[in-house]
């Protein structure tokens, strides 16, 4: 199957997408200049680039070894870090967001599942991997 072509069927009939028009960029690649510069760097001044040093649910998931119940809140705080953290080419981000990806995979279950269990999967692993693509893709 051809990159870009997907297959599918619907009520008995073989749909096929177009290829797509544009492809997205990877993070990084465009600079961010004046006063969009100057709004991520607020960002990471403030709640968003400092949320995972003072919000227990963040500072403390299970995502990471902790206690913390917050179960969508680390991926979603990944989500938006991520990007502000390669726009802005800030190491220190770049780090919070190594330390996360590295325990997260390196606590994979045995059979796949990316993330803490409750009872049953609770929810779906499948949160963190769009930080995670972002993040991988942002290296050169």
């Amino acid at each position: 199957m051809p990159f870009g072509r997907i297959h599918f069927r619907n009520n008995q009939t073989t749909m096929r997408t177009s290829p797509k028009t544009f492809e997205p960029l990877p993070l990084g690649v465009i600079k961010p200049m004046g006063w969009l510069r100057n709004q991520l760097q607020i960002q990471a001044d403030g709640l968003s680039g400092h949320l995972d040093e003072f919000w227990p649910d963040v500072a403390q998931s299970k995502w990471i070894g902790g206690d913390a119940e917050g179960w969508e809140r680390g991926p979603y705080w990944l989500d938006g870090v991520v990007p502000l953290a390669f726009l802005l080419d800030d190491e220190k981000l770049k780090s919070k967001i190594q330390h996360w990806m590295d325990y997260i995979i390196a606590h994979q279950h045995a059979d796949g599942w990316l993330g803490p269990v409750k009872d049953e999967h609770e929810g779906s692993g499948e949160q963190v991997l769009d930080p995670g693509r972002c993040s991988c893709c942002s290296k050169p």
